[in-house]
C-alpha cells in the first residue's frame, strides 16, 4: 500500500510534540572517516545523508530504531544512513551486542541483526550473560553460526567496537541516540522528528523526488 507523505510526517511530527522536546538544536561537525560498507544502506546519491550514533543496550536507541525505519519507509530513495556504534558505560553488554552486530555484518546481515537485537532488547540486556542469545539471533537471522562465534570470540571484534566509541567521545558526542544529517547534529528521537521536517524540501532542492 502507498504511503501518503504528508499523513506520515504530520504523524511523525506529533511524535516530536508528544515528547516534549526542545526546540532543536543544530550543531556542525567534521567529516567522520568511512564506516564498513555492510553498516551503510541507502543510495550513494541520496540528498539526506545521516550517521546514526547508538548504543544497541539504550532503550531510546530501540525507540530511535523504529522511528528511522519509518522515516526510510516515507524516503527510500532519498536517504543514505552509516550505523556507527557508541557504547556507553552504562550499559554492560553494549560492546558485546555491537561486536556481535559486526560479525553478523561480515557475513551481510548487518542490519538484520542490528534489528533483532532492538527487539529482543528489553530481554537479553538483563540476562547474566547474553551469549547463548546472540547465537541464536545469530541463526534466526540466516548467518553460519559457527563463523559467527569464532568472530566474536576475536579481540579485535571488541576491540573495534571501543575505538568507534573513543572516536565518537572525540567528536562530542556523548549521548545517544545522536544523528549526524547533512552534517549536523540532532539528539533523540525528538529531535529527529524536527529535522524530518525539513526532509521534504531537501529532496526539492536536490531535484532527487
Amino acid at each position: 500500500m502507498a504511503i501518503d507523505r504528508k499523513t506520515a510526517l504530520w504523524t511523525l511530527s506529533a511524535v516530536a510534540a508528544a515528547a516534549g522536546c526542545a526546540v532543536l538544536l543544530w550543531h556542525l561537525r567534521a567529516a567522520a572517516p568511512p564506516g564498513p560498507g555492510w553498516r551503510v544502506k541507502g543510495p550513494s546519491a541520496a540528498p539526506i545523508v545521516i550517521e546514526e550514533y547508538t548504543d544497541l543496550q539504550c532503550p531510546a536507541c530501540r525507540k530511535a530504531n523504529e522511528f528511522l525505519k519509518r522515516l526510510e519507509e516515507i524516503y527510500p530513495a532519498a536517504i543514505r544512513i552509516t550505523f556507527r556504534h557508541n557504547p556507553l558505560p552504562m550499559h554492560k553488554w553494549s560492546a558485546a551486542a555491537a561486536a556481535a552486530a559486526d560479525c553478523a555484518g561480515r557475513q551481510g546481515k548487518f542490519f538484520e541483526y542490528a534489528d533483532a537485537l532492538f527487539a529482543g532488547q528489553p530481554d537479553w540486556a538483563k540476562t547474566e550473560n547474553p551469549s547463548a542469545v546472540f547465537d541464536d539471533y545469530a541463526g534466526k537471522t540466516g548467518l553460519d553460526v559457527s563463523a559467527f562465534r569464532s568472530c566474536r570470540a576475536m579481540p579485535e571484534a571488541i576491540a573495534a567496537v571501543k575505538r568507534e566509541g573513543a572516536y565518537a567521545e572525540k567528536r562530542g558526542i556523548d549521548s545517544t541516540p545522536t544523528f549526524i544529517i547533512n552534517g549536523k547534529t540532532v539528539s533523540g528521537t525528538g529531535e529527529l522528528a524536527q529535522a524530518a521536517a525539513e526532509f521534504e524540501q531537501i529532496i526539492r532542492n536536490s531535484g532527487k523526488r
